[in-house]
């Protein structure tokens, strides 16, 4: 299964991105910012 990191600063547009996502059997997760995002990475 493909994973993406959704790391948004456009709560919007983040959404949006992985409702796409969702909606075709990726594994998604998003993080507010680049340094959240990193530690998600390590988790991820």
């Amino acid at each position: 299964m493909n994973k993406f990191l959704i790391i948004k600063d456009e709560k919007n547009i983040g959404e949006t991105i992985k409702e796409i996502l969702d909606l075709n059997d990726y594994k998604t997760e998003t993080a507010e910012n680049g340094l959240i995002g990193v530690a998600k990475t390590i988790q991820f």
